[in-house]
């Protein structure tokens, strides 16, 4: 071993042999090389580009540092299986695979290959006993379809193959039983795949299926959990549930997921006011507020920038008299918004009361809003005090306590009221008054 290093280092020495960085992570840090490995791969690199299934691909697994990041990579992508009557299988959802640049030496098992309209995923990589980037790939010829946090349908590639693919029982009236609506699944296991487990459902074309024989535990390095990249699983055909699957877009129980955006606001401005507006969003029935897990932001967006503005905080800015219309979008899905109508009417005429904080369209339970309101005089903001009432909701689902100057009222919720709340602030000589609207949730 010693003269066969002391002979390598001195044909580096000599220029005879070529040394070059390549992606190996650090558990291949002992392997060894074949001479002339460099020389070879250089080749590769030189003259692959000339074979006739050459193509460019976006590769997952070829940094171990960041391994599901994609790059843009020219590859061999050549036939492994040929056609015959005897094979079950389609023989092009098999595929070698050879990176052309020298520097790719590995490929992460499980990682995602987009190439020629399809998703691959790396099945059997040659990372152990090649000098090359090369591995097995498999099409993927079925997607999971399943909602985010936010309800946007994410699609997972998926291998879906027919049991019978794999029997080993030449009895073809059994292995017809075995394979109608049964069906092995391999995927890759990531951030997404997490949530599959055992009895999790899907839809799979016009179809639901459960999960069964799930597993979760096959390694890249032995002992080592963080090093998992794939799942396998079966899926057994089961009833659809039409009240909650959502078979338009292929979600199981996406009909049961819901969210809501409301906007605390005023509906009266005077040229030249200011007013914070805010979002709410409510999400299956329950309040919902950014983290840093889940962050929730919003897109304002004003009907008419000639009457009023607004900036992407939210604060509205009256422009001219007029009508406009301010709409809340959901950033991370916008299909959700909520409008709120805005009437803004010249400075100098403005008198009467006004809330001047947002007044949101609903409560949840044990939440609390502080409402201020305002009295104006021939368009000036006054300190006079105001009468507060409250009506309509049950007066056990929620507390009440106004502020001893009169400008501002503090309500909390206790529970679900089927009968809105409605706030009403009273400047008495002469009566002006405003009113706002609350619906109280419950848990």
């Amino acid at each position: 071993m010693a003269i066969e290093q002391s002979l390598k280092n001195a044909m580096l020495t000599a220029n005879g042999l070529v040394s070059w960085s390549n992606n190996e992570p650090t558990q291949y840090a002992g392997k060894q090389h074949q001479y002339f490995s460099p020389e070879s791969r250089t080749f590769t690199q030189m003259f692959a580009k000339y074979s006739s299934d050459f193509v460019e691909a976006q590769m997952q697994g070829l940094d171990p540092s960041d391994p599901y990041a994609y790059q843009t990579r020219m590859i061999r992508f050549a036939d492994i299986v040929k056609p015959t009557a005897a094979i079950q299988r389609n023989f092009d959802d098999y595929k070698m695979i050879l990176v052309a640049d020298r520097d790719i030496e590995y490929i992460m098992p499980g990682s995602k290959i987009q190439a020629l309209g399809c998703t691959w995923l790396v099945f059997n990589p040659l990372n152990g006993s090649g000098s090359d980037g090369c591995a097995v790939i498999r099409r993927c010829n079925a997607v999971w379809n399943f909602l985010d946090y936010y309800g946007n349908v994410i699609s997972e590639p998926i291998i879906a193959e027919n049991s019978r693919a794999n029997a080993n029982d030449s009895d073809a009236q059994q292995s017809l039983l075995i394979s109608k609506g049964y069906f092995n699944i391999y995927c890759q296991y990531n951030d997404y795949t997490r949530q599959i487990d055992t009895n999790t459902r899907m839809i799979l074309g016009t179809a639901a299926y459960r999960v069964t024989g799930f597993s979760d535990f096959e390694m890249e390095y032995t002992g080592d959990y963080s090093s998992v990249r794939t799942l396998y699983f079966s899926v057994r055909v089961e009833d659809k549930n039409d009240a909650t699957d959502d078979m338009e877009r292929h979600v199981a129980n996406g009909k049961a997921f819901s969210w809501s955006v409301s906007i605390g606001a005023q509906n009266n401005m005077s040229v030249g006011q200011t007013a914070q507006f805010e979002a709410y969003s409510i999400r299956n029935g329950a309040a919902v507020s950014s983290t840093p897990q889940n962050p929730i932001s919003y897109i304002w967006s004003s009907s008419d920038e000639s009457v009023a503005t607004v900036d992407e905080n939210g604060l509205v800015t009256a422009i001219s008299d007029g009508s406009a219309e301010i709409t809340a979008y959901l950033a991370q899905n916008p299909m959700y918004s909520a409008t709120a109508a805005l009437t803004v009417i010249p400075a100098e005429s403005h008198s009467g009361v006004d809330f001047v904080s947002p007044v949101p369209q609903s409560l949840s339970a044990f939440q609390t809003v502080t409402l201020e309101a305002r009295h104006f005089a021939d368009g000036d903001e006054t300190d006079d005090p105001l009468v507060w009432s409250f009506t309509g909701a049950d007066a056990t689902a929620y507390s009440a306590t106004v502020a001893n100057d009169g400008l501002s009222a503090t309500i909390q919720c206790f529970g679900y009221s089927e009968t809105p709340l409605v706030i009403t602030a009273t400047f008495e000589d002469p009566e002006q008054f405003a009113t706002a609207q609350i619906r109280l949730e419950g848990i």
